[in-house]
């Protein structure tokens, strides 16, 4: 998102931000009905449709970047792994407060 910005195409990272909060708000509702044993396969189908959608969202802005940037490579991807740490800690926010609310009106997980 941060990089869609700086590349000057904020309503594609707006659009990226809405696609992970909705859609990360949409599999903590599932996991929180799914049964134990199920939760895993749908963790790994949703980890396998999120990797997609993301690199679809992305793929036009990108290669326009790598059209008008030829001499410039990216940087590795180990710069952004504090990036994926806060991410993850706004995941368990997320589904945190998704329990806490279905917990509120009385509905239990599987």
């Amino acid at each position: 998102m941060i990089s869609l910005r700086r590349m000057g195409h904020p309503e594609q990272a707006s659009k990226v931000f809405s696609v992970a909060l909705f859609g990360s708000l949409g599999i903590a509702v599932v996991l929180f009905f799914v049964p134990d044993p199920f939760a895993r396969l749908v963790g790994l189908g949703a980890e396998f449709v999120f990797y997609h959608i993301f690199k679809d969202l992305q793929k036009d802005e990108f290669a326009a970047w790598q059209a008008a940037n030829t001499s410039i490579q990216p940087t590795n991807g180990w710069l952004g792994i504090g990036w994926g740490f806060l991410g993850l800690v706004f995941l368990l926010a997320v589904f945190l407060v998704v329990f806490v609310v279905l917990g509120f009106f009385g509905l239990q997980p599987r």
